[in-house]
């Protein structure tokens, strides 16, 4: 099954009644501002075509998800056991001694989210890999459901399956299966801001399986025999929403949070091991000569495939000529933020004030990489008409397994919510 040829037929179908399907639009977009799918007080704009994923692709997909894991779980293995690997890291020292104290789960990484730019069949690379803070699974959900009572569902399901993708019940499923005592766990979930329909729905799917539950902030974490606790309930889980980066910022003003996860009675998921993934430090460190030792020749090419060149910026680098004259090939990121704050694009800035900022980022934590290729997909705009967008596919992995995803498209280079980024529901498909 060919998706350039499935999206083709999707562009023809709908042009072939364009009134009927843009009011069709309009109608979900008016739907959904009944529903949970907000970001900033606003409804997340979407595109009423969604993301199609076939069998050849989804097989391919949960194959690129195993050996990912695998290589994160050697580089978890590689921190835990060698200082040398670890020192590349650079983290400070407070949160290398949490980082080190592991975790009774059967990965550090019990949640990820990998954000990848995929082109098709063995042809993708990384963008980043979210742990801790993963998140979105509210819109994935709502705009599945929008687009199952859409007109263009009604039409193409005459002749193909469409099936969605399930992100709640499966990481209760993933939690309460690491619980092996009587009765159900207590759990909190965890972040500095809880006023959050996610969380609410999160909660109400672990309370669904007879676990108690509480929003909790992290200033307000209590002790109770070296469990963490919030009124008057002490907690087996502590759900982790709260990014390792916001936790580092307030870590002296939380010393019962701190104390409780060097207790460790209470189980974090996601662990603070889960920032050696989650840091885009990650991407440097795999392509560092030094380490490459560690891996098998399999996990070297895969390495050198899928995750763009990476390199701390210092002063090689702006003292490269290479750096300068093929800036467009480049961009500069923090290495622990989100929503692509503080991102500079090469190509969008003369030699002169690219120079200047890789001079003002040496030693701000700052990471030069290689830009990806975009992946392309023609769609339908309803106020621009056919438009090429481009494309990055958040694959929801819980212990390991692909569960779901988070797509996004933009007609620009950076794919986000600030920079004109649209949610599209994402889908399997196969012909009936």
């Amino acid at each position: 099954m060919d998706s350039k040829i499935l999206y083709e037929e999707i562009i023809k179908l709908q042009q072939g009644n364009l009134h009927l399907y843009k009011e069709d639009y309009l109608r979900l977009k008016e739907k959904e501002k009944a529903t949970e799918a907000y970001y900033h007080g606003e409804p997340v704009p979407f595109l009423y075509t969604p993301r199609f994923f076939t069998p050849e692709e989804m097989d391919n997909l949960h194959s690129l998800v195993a050996e990912s894991v695998e290589l994160f779980d050697r580089v978890v293995e590689l921190y835990m056991e060698k200082e040398d690997f670890r020192r590349l890291f650079g983290f400070p020292k407070k949160i290398e001694e949490l980082i080190l104290l592991g975790s009774p789960l059967p990965r550090v990484f019990p949640m990820a989210r990998m954000d990848i730019f995929y082109r098709g069949i063995d042809d993708f690379e990384f963008c980043e890999i979210n742990t801790d803070g993963s998140s979105a699974m509210n819109e994935d959900r709502v705009l599945s459901e929008l687009f199952f009572d859409s007109k263009l569902y009604k039409k193409l399901e005459q002749d193909y399956a469409i099936e969605g993708f399930e992100l709640f019940d499966s990481w209760v499923d993933f939690i309460m299966s690491t619980w092996h005592k009587e009765g159900s766990p207590n759990v909190a979930i965890m972040d500095t801001d809880i006023d959050n329909d996610e969380f609410r729905r999160f909660a109400r799917h672990f309370e669904a399986r007879g676990c108690g539950v509480k929003l909790v902030r992290p200033w307000d974490m209590e002790l109770d025999q070296g469990y963490l606790a919030f009124e008057g309930m002490r907690f087996d889980y502590v759900y982790r929403r709260l990014v390792t980066t916001d936790f580092e910022d307030i870590y002296d003003e939380v010393p019962n949070l701190v104390q409780g996860i060097k207790e460790g009675k209470t189980v974090l998921v996601g662990p603070i091991a889960s920032q050696i993934i989650h840091n885009k430090i990650l991407f440097y460190v795999l392509h560092h000569p030094e380490v490459q030792k560690y891996f098998t020749e399999a996990q070297q090419d895969f390495i050198k495939k899928h995750f763009p060149y990476t390199a701390i910026v210092d002063k090689k680098i702006y003292e490269d000529r290479s750096f300068i004259d093929n800036r467009s090939n480049y961009l500069l990121k923090p290495m622990d933020s989100y929503a692509a704050r503080g991102v500079y694009l090469g190509s969008e800035m003369s030699e002169e004030l690219w120079l200047e900022t890789l001079k003002k980022l040496e030693n701000q934590d700052y990471l030069i990489q290689a830009f990806a290729r975009l992946p392309s997909i023609e769609m339908i705009s309803y106020t621009e008409g056919i438009r090429s967008f481009n494309h990055m596919s958040g694959l929801y992995v819980y212990n390991g397994e692909l569960k779901g995803f988070l797509s996004r498209a933009c007609q620009g280079p950076i794919i986000a919510g600030p920079y004109g980024g649209k949610t599209l529901a994402t889908l399997s498909i196969k012909e009936k």
